[in-house]
């Protein structure tokens, strides 16, 4: 799929991709133009970005690694391209997604290639067409949007991952088991994946704001992009907070576990001091002689018993006073 917008002269139209990638070669004054590239196959997406549009054959060659790219930005003298990552939190699988989307960013346009789903563009799109988006600030005030509602899915995925991190806890002091050990382990494997795209995003942003590209930003709108490093440099508040959490889980677990082994450990222990001294009791009793104490006499059983229940009870009554029962 492909979509092309233009405004020119205070006026939005389509256009077809022909004429978009004439366009952004032209570098024509006065005029924003935005295309969307989605596209699974690889050989006719290449073409149109690197014949079509010229852009370098290297930030073209980063748009179809096989793996998400930790973000990025590059600087090309006439445009720079720049990786972001959108992140969604599958809570059924404990699981943090990332998803790769590229930007190359000129002096009068934006062109965005990705190769599965960005619902978030279409908030750009309908934001455009609506005539809320104040498009006519320039292509660069369209890429702070477009990495604007990237970012705005950071904080959603987060406080997926810190509700299930306060499950996680709450389960772990009421009933651990070794699931809750491996849901620590996610927790903390989702952590270091949000803080490989937060950390690095929020080094691009500060680029930009510091006017690192002054070919392709204006300065007057280095203070929208400040905004967004702002919202960044949040998330990176949180996803040392979900490191923390995922660290404590994992404690946690561990602690209680050998809370409960210590526990069953310190009653075996009572229970075979409690057994010993009967033991040593009928070992001696039940040893084959024809003669001492109780043999041949019926009392003898009954001695023996009674002997034996003031050895348990003197015992159990020791291991109280010690406080070990």
């Amino acid at each position: 799929m492909i979509r092309a917008l233009l405004h020119t002269d205070g006026q939005l139209r389509e256009l077809d991709i022909t004429e978009a990638s004439a366009i952004a070669r032209r570098a024509e004054e006065g005029v924003t133009l935005w295309v969307d590239i989605q596209s699974e196959d690889e050989e006719s997406a290449r073409r149109l970005l690197q014949d079509d549009f010229g852009f370098h054959y290297l930030a073209v060659d980063d748009c179809f690694n096989r793996r998400v790219d930790v973000p990025k930005v590059d600087d090309y003298d006439d445009h720079i391209f720049i990786v972001a990552q959108r992140l969604a939190y599958d809570a059924p699988n404990d699981e943090l997604i990332p998803a790769e989307l590229n930007l190359f960013l000129g002096k009068n346009y934006v062109v965005s290639y990705h190769d599965t789903p960005f619902p978030e563009l279409d908030q750009v799109q309908h934001r455009i067409l609506e005539g809320l988006h104040g498009v006519e600030r320039g292509a660069d005030f369209m890429a702070r949007t477009v990495l604007d509602v990237v970012v705005d899915e950071y904080p959603p995925a987060v406080e997926g991952m810190e509700e299930d991190a306060d499950q996680l806890e709450d389960l772990i002091l009421s009933n651990p088991s070794p699931e809750c050990l491996e849901r620590a382990r996610r927790l903390r494997a989702n952590g270091a994946r949000l803080r490989r795209a937060v950390g690095p995003m929020s080094d691009i942003l500060h680029r930009i704001t510091r006017g690192e590209f002054p070919k392709v930003v204006s300065e007057r709108n280095q203070i929208f992009f400040r905004d967004v490093y702002d919202h960044v440099v949040r998330v990176q508040e949180m996803a040392t907070v979900i490191r923390e959490q995922a660290e404590l889980a994992q404690s946690s677990y561990l602690s209680v576990t050998n809370n409960r082994l210590n526990e069953a450990m310190r009653v075996m222990a009572a229970v075979t001091v409690i057994l010993t001294p009967l033991a040593v009791i009928t070992g001696v009793f039940g040893t084959n002689f024809r003669s001492g104490l109780g043999y041949g006499n019926s009392g003898g059983v009954a001695f023996l018993l009674v002997v034996m229940g003031l050895s348990a009870a003197l015992t159990v009554a020791f291991l109280r006073w010690r406080r070990l029962l």
